[in-house]
């Protein structure tokens, strides 16, 4: 076996990634989470173990990352090459534990403060200038129970809207809002030490009706760059290494300051409408590096 692409829905990137790879001669099966244990895939002894249990599953099945987060360090411990490592993974599966590492390595990117019920909002508020302040999982995607708010009320709420979700018992973050200069931001995907694609995406209003948000899953429309500036190409590089990435697509925006990275997508979802908004493919990209990158050394 040479790949076994760990899976919890099985999305169009998944389905994408697997027609590139048999195309490309190499034998892949597909492995469910749910179904699957650690000594199962050792005993298929696969060259490579593609982790695309994404963090979006935290939105729908929450607990199922900590099985993989533990299957991904069995593995990794037996010798199995895993893209996104467990190192990795935690970076995918925690908005802060990203946030410390990226700070830790002088990349620029917003305040972030973990809160519980101790908290003191009004301080932290405080701290991270005043509002507005974007209040979301730590864990999660696609803009669920994502809020910028613009009082100590409306942070209360968020926080409090988290809290009683019945899908998601993780933790949850405060982000210093800082407004982008232009009217998109950028989506850059990194493979080991290589630039794979890099895009615009459409900055979207939420209720104060100001566009500052952007998401494919809520509106954002792709939209073609020219050329990449080389200080985004050299932050990108530096979060992923800071992270031990092989695989990121991070959401940059650009400031009057330079560049910053708002978050981190180690396991980037991607669609047909995408591609043909864009009008190239962003996964033969992605995938053709991690073949160059990974597969032709182990196979």
């Amino acid at each position: 076996m040479d790949v076994i692409v760990l899976i919890h829905d099985l999305e169009w990137t998944e389905k994408k990634i697997y027609e590139i790879l048999r195309r490309e001669g190499y034998a892949v099966e597909y492995a469910d989470i749910r179904d699957i244990s650690s000594g199962e895939i050792l005993t298929k002894n696969p060259k490579l173990v593609l982790n695309r249990v994404y963090a979006s599953v935290a939105n729908r099945d929450y607990l199922i990352l900590e099985k993989n987060i533990n299957l991904l360090s069995e593995l990794c411990n037996a010798g199995i090459s895993v893209i996104n490592s467990y190192a990795a993974t935690l970076s995918d599966y925690s908005k802060y534990h990203a946030y410390l590492l990226m700070a830790a390595s002088g990349i620029p990117t917003p305040n972030t403060i973990l809160v519980d019920a101790d908290s003191a909002l009004t301080e932290i508020i405080h701290l991270l200038g005043g509002c507005p302040i974007i209040v979301k999982r730590d864990t999660g995607g696609r803009g669920v129970d994502l809020k910028k708010c613009s009082s100590l009320t409306e942070v209360s709420h968020a926080i409090e809207v988290i809290r009683s979700s019945n899908d998601y018992k993780g933790k949850i973050i405060l982000q210093e809002f800082i407004e982008s200069s232009r009217a998109y931001d950028y989506r850059v995907c990194v493979v080991g030490n290589c630039l794979a694609y890099a895009h615009g995406r459409t900055l979207i209003p939420t209720d104060d009706g100001r566009a500052w948000l952007a998401s494919a899953s809520l509106g954002s429309k792709n939209i073609p760059i020219k050329e990449v500036p080389d200080q985004l190409k050299d932050i990108a590089l530096a979060t992923s290494k800071a992270l031990q990435a092989d695989l990121n697509t991070l959401d940059v925006i650009e400031t009057k300051a330079g560049f910053l990275v708002i978050e981190n997508n180690l396991t980037p979802q991607l669609s047909e409408e995408w591609e043909q908004q864009l009008g190239f493919s962003p996964t033969e990209n992605f995938v053709r590096l991690l073949i160059d990158s990974s597969l032709r050394r182990l196979v």
